[in-house]
């Protein structure tokens, strides 16, 4: 279970979404919203992945409040402010993780 906090109202506000709109589409009550956005409830991972379709957005964004170009920045601050080693790790990771998005989306194709 997360809590979000802020992050959520944030979200929902930027892509012009009400609390009633957002808890009519996870069929649950605009009070629960307000909880939600409160800290005073939390979410289990089947309506943080609700969330995160209704919203568009990333599980980094709604989870800990890290937009796309943050989170490219720091990625980028990490290979820059490392050494050389340092930067082939990271380039090898990269490697590592496009090599098994690409085989999880593949056999997701398959079974779909």
């Amino acid at each position: 279970m997360f809590s979000m906090k802020n992050f959520l109202k944030t979200i929902r506000d930027s892509r012009g979404i009400t609390q009633e709109q957002l808890a009519e589409a996870l069929g649950t009550s605009q009070a629960t919203i307000c909880k939600i956005e409160n800290g005073q409830q939390r979410l289990n991972d089947v309506l943080i992945k609700k969330i995160i379709e209704i919203l568009k957005c990333s599980a980094d964004e709604l989870l800990f409040g890290i937009t796309a170009d943050e989170r490219e920045k720091k990625l980028l601050d990490y290979f820059r402010n490392s050494d050389e080693s340092g930067q082939d790790l990271l380039l090898k990771t990269g490697d590592t993780v496009s090599k098994l998005a690409s085989k999880e989306k593949g056999s997701l194709n398959e079974t779909g």
